[in-house]
């Protein structure tokens, strides 16, 4: 999410450490951005992306760790619909047949909202003609 501030980083962290601690195997493109040297700290704690990355390369590099991993759900953060990385993740997911989820920090995963794949094809297939997906 590189509009966020911090990449919401922050975000990704404390769903990661949330999800781990309700026992689930987690990927996450934050912590895999960084190992990659994706995004890099600088001394004072800021975070820089590495400019030979383009978003679609790291997107692809995110479905990747995520095929590796055998990873069958894939769980969007609150306000994914805004960031055109994730929309187009989403379309992914969803093509790849992922149980598709909305991370809400005071449910157990099994609470969480549950996509209809199909109706958010549609609302995202209907941004393209305002803005790029």
């Amino acid at each position: 999410m590189t509009d966020y501030n911090q990449f919401n980083f922050p975000a990704f962290f404390a769903a990661e450490s949330d999800l781990y601690l309700q026992g689930h195997n987690v990927v996450n493109p934050a912590r895999c951005d960084i190992e990659d040297g994706v995004i890099n700290i600088t001394a004072t704690g800021e975070l820089l992306k590495n400019s030979e990355y383009t978003d679609n390369m790291l997107i692809r590099m995110n479905i990747d760790e995520a095929l590796r991993h055998n990873c069958d759900t894939a769980v969007f953060l609150p306000g994914w619909r805004s960031s055109v990385g994730a929309r187009k993740e989403f379309v992914i997911c969803a093509m790849l047949g992922y149980e598709l989820l909305e991370y809400n920090p005071a449910l157990l995963l099994s609470d969480f909202s549950i996509f209809s794949p199909e109706k958010e094809l549609d609302n995202i297939l209907l941004k393209v003609g305002t803005q790029k997906l």
